[in-house]
């Protein structure tokens, strides 16, 4: 803005550009009139009649006005400090709406402290924060670090939620097998959960249930030897995980300035949005690398109890010689090789069980006579090879 509608009487233009909204001291009519001798703890009218706009005029949550408040100015308030306060401030006015000038006065503020929300800028307010829930205390650390096998404390997520504790889930939920998974919450699910509040956590709950509903689903009707789509259910996960942030949003208010910005391979958590997407992630990412080792090991179980017509398995020390370069990288067999295997379903040649493996990984035609394959052949393979 150029300049300041002048119907928001007492505000010097060059004052509203100031950016230190924490030291000022000089006073500012309309600002203390609005603050009606209402002061954040330590600072003063100016930071007051900015925080109050932001929680009536933005449609944020009190953890993104937080957020916003630390980058921007330095000032650290809590996001429960924040909503405290707004809901101090409203009893003080009898909860009584802002009148034209008010609202204008904090739209100024919005703009001038570069809030440029949706609803700032095409003069809309959002939801106010006085309709929303009190958040819940962030639990999540400012860095987090996704590396399983990295012991050290920023491993852990949330309390009694780490590496540690998730290898060890990932091997109960493994000893269930695929008859008996289900869809309810884990210990460590639970447990982490209950630290985040009720209304995320139910968010959290039931879309994760539906989301697993579509993967045991998906298991029960893959045709024999066919693997889990990975790929589809990560897609269909991140999805699910967006639907959560915007449930999310319903209840606390916008998470626009929320971001998983990453530095020496260690995540920082923005906000507590940031957390709850993580935590959900975390979630997701357990269960389907579990249920996916599961289902390959139903192929396997399946495979081994049937006759093998596609190849046979043999040592390289029983190998003629005329037969002991392999035709897809053109190497004798080596000291480091042990098994070879035999096309007994096409062209009869013999190639090494690795260099076959990186083969059969891009395409799933026989290198040497282009006969297909299958994904029968393939499984076989990989349990020759592993």
């Amino acid at each position: 803005m150029s300049s300041i509608d002048p119907s928001v009487s007492g505000i010097h233009p060059e004052w509203l550009k100031l950016q230190d909204f924490q030291d000022d001291k000089r006073p500012v009519s309309a600002l203390v009139k609005f603050a009606n001798n209402q002061h954040v703890d330590g600072h003063n009218s100016k930071l007051t009649t900015l925080i109050i706009a932001l929680c009536n005029v933005t449609g944020w949550s009190a953890d993104s006005i937080s957020l916003k408040l630390r980058l921007q100015f330095d000032v650290h308030l809590t996001a429960q400090d924040i909503w405290d306060f707004n809901k101090q401030f409203m009893a003080a006015r009898d909860n009584r709406d802002f009148d034209e000038a008010e609202m204008r006065l904090m739209v100024i503020m919005g703009r001038t402290a570069r809030a440029y929300s949706v609803t700032v800028f095409r003069d809309r307010p959002g939801k106010r924060i006085q309709h929303t829930p009190r958040p819940v205390v962030n639990p999540f650390p400012r860095h987090w670090n996704p590396n399983p096998r990295d012991l050290a404390p920023s491993t852990q997520l949330l309390p009694g939620y780490s590496a540690v504790e998730r290898q060890a889930h990932v091997k109960e939920m493994e000893a269930l097998g695929l008859d008996k998974f289900h869809t309810k919450l884990f210990p460590l699910e639970e447990k982490a959960l209950e630290q985040i509040g009720q209304q995320p956590a139910f968010i959290i709950t039931g879309l994760l249930r539906r989301w697993f509903t579509e993967v045991l689903d998906a298991v029960r009707l893959l045709p024999p030897e066919h693997p889990l789509d990975i790929a589809f259910h990560d897609q269909r996960s991140a999805q699910y995980t967006q639907t959560m942030l915007n449930n999310l949003q319903k209840v606390f208010g916008s998470h626009e300035f929320t971001g998983i910005p990453y530095a020496d391979g260690l995540i920082k958590i923005s906000s507590f949005a940031d957390g709850c997407r993580i935590l959900m992630d975390t979630f997701f990412e357990d269960r389907l690398r579990v249920i996916a080792y599961l289902r390959d090991l139903q192929i396997r179980q399946q495979l081994a109890s049937k006759p093998n017509p596609f190849f046979s398995r043999l040592d390289i020390k029983d190998i003629a010689d005329d037969d002991k370069e392999c035709p897809i990288c053109r190497e004798e067999f080596g000291d480091n090789d042990t098994v070879a295997i035999r096309l007994d379903v096409c062209c009869k040649k013999i190639i090494g069980a690795n260099c076959l493996m990186d083969w059969m990984r891009i395409g799933d035609t026989c290198p040497c006579c282009r006969h297909e394959l299958g994904v029968e052949f393939y499984h076989r393979l990989c349990l020759e090879v592993e």
